[in-house]
């Protein structure tokens, strides 16, 4: 068994045939997702598979529409090659993002690029009320394109235990807690998504595969992800994968126990929005109460309240530095994009507690993050939906009927 790439799953070269087929379908369709047009004579080279089999998985591809022929280009000697590439237009996926106070849905074609977005705010309710709400936003923006929906993924502020299919840890969803949210919102969305692909996680992890996909983070494969805005929370990406532990519970770092002052306080009380404007009040600093528009402004008299930051910033990352060993700390949230403002400084004091000091670096894409992550992992459940034929194309839907 042997995989061309880490985010593409191993070809199988001894098994029975429709399984061999599929996965090696499902191989071509996602080395081309991750790596563009490409000619039949590079797959079958990075796939490590023969020229005629990839030929036969093509016309497979082509037939189903998940795979389309683009310009011919000379690629060395010989004849012109045809490129190849994964057909956008086949299906939609969507990416959700569950806050305290917004719901905010963007659907997207197989390219991952963004075709139609909604923001609103979160209905008051449990679960169903709340399945029901996207259930209503993923409606309106389907309006845009005529494609089957083959994937959705739902991040919400909180962790998801997928073993006991419950949510823990969300003290701003508390409608949330110790319900299986994934089954009201398959429930809700069932009209529309049909056998197609649906998962929940935390959206701080699905932050962290938005950076690592398009961001600060991008082909880096140990990455710790610190969101510091209202709360504080982390994802650790491990060898290129989201490192989840058994409850879902990884990255929680928010519990940290640090101490500031002599006192021992949680992580989220010394560090997040409302703790920053109180350390910032006690240090006689004015921030006219919104610490987001004062660091904005970039000045000299930050200094306290970045040495206020760093301190804290560096205990907890010890912890992580200790566990994890990622070779870069993302910073994000609505504090955490201001980390240019304390990276040198964290980084000064955590190489007084650490061996090995990771590279930290502010987030690259903001508050989009957990929705580019979102729509990112549903790009790579959609293309499983598409290839065991749970979803149809539109190509095949078209052909079908003619």
């Amino acid at each position: 068994m042997s995989s061309p790439h880490p985010l593409l799953p191993p070809l199988i070269h001894g098994a029975r045939p429709e399984h061999v087929r599929e996965v090696n379908l499902r191989a071509v369709v996602d080395r081309l997702a991750i790596s563009g047009p490409m000619s039949r004579a590079d797959l079958a080279r990075d796939l490590e598979l023969s020229p005629t089999s990839v030929g036969r998985l093509i016309e497979e591809l082509l037939r189903l529409g998940l795979v389309a022929e683009g310009e011919r280009v000379i690629t060395g000697v010989g004849r012109p090659q045809t490129l190849l590439q994964l057909h956008a237009a086949a299906a939609s996926v969507v990416g959700v993002s569950i806050r305290s106070r917004w719901v905010r849905v963007r659907l997207a074609d197989l390219d991952g690029r963004v075709v139609a977005a909604a923001d609103e705010e979160r209905h008051d309710g449990g679960a169903e009320e709340l399945a029901r709400q996207v259930d209503g936003l993923v409606a309106r923006l389907r309006t845009r394109t005529s494609g089957p929906l083959a994937a959705v993924v739902i991040g919400i502020s909180g962790a998801w235990d997928a073993a006991r299919r419950r949510v823990l840890a969300a003290p701003n969803l508390p409608t949330l807690e110790g319900v299986d949210a994934l089954a009201a919102f398959r429930t809700a969305l069932t009209g529309q998504l049909g056998h197609g692909a649906i998962a929940l996680d935390n959206d701080v992890n699905l932050a962290a595969v938005g950076e690592r996909t398009f961001g600060a983070a991008r082909g880096i494969d140990d990455v710790f992800y610190l969101s510091v805005g209202s709360g504080v929370g982390g994802a650790a990406i491990v060898e290129g994968a989201v490192h989840r532990g058994a409850s879902g519970l990884v990255g929680e770092v928010g519990y940290l126990p640090i101490t500031v002052e002599g006192r021992e306080v949680r992580l989220e009380d010394a560090l997040g929005r409302s703790a920053l404007e109180a350390v910032a009040s006690k240090l006689g600093i004015r921030t006219d109460g919104d610490v987001l528009a004062w660091l904005e402004r970039d000045e000299p008299e930050h200094q306290p309240l970045t040495e206020h930051v760093a301190h804290v910033l560096a205990q907890a990352l010890v912890a992580v530095v200790t566990t994890i060993d990622p070779r870069l700390v993302v910073l994000g949230g609505s504090v955490g994009r201001y980390g240019r403002a304390w990276t040198e400084r964290t980084r000064e004091q955590l190489a007084d507690r650490v061996p090995v000091v990771p590279d930290i670096a502010s987030t690259q894409l903001g508050r989009e993050a957990p929705l580019l992550g979102a729509i990112e992992t549903a790009r790579t459940l959609a293309r499983s939906s598409l290839v065991s034929g749970a979803v149809t194309s539109m190509d095949a839907r078209e052909a079908a009927v003619r």
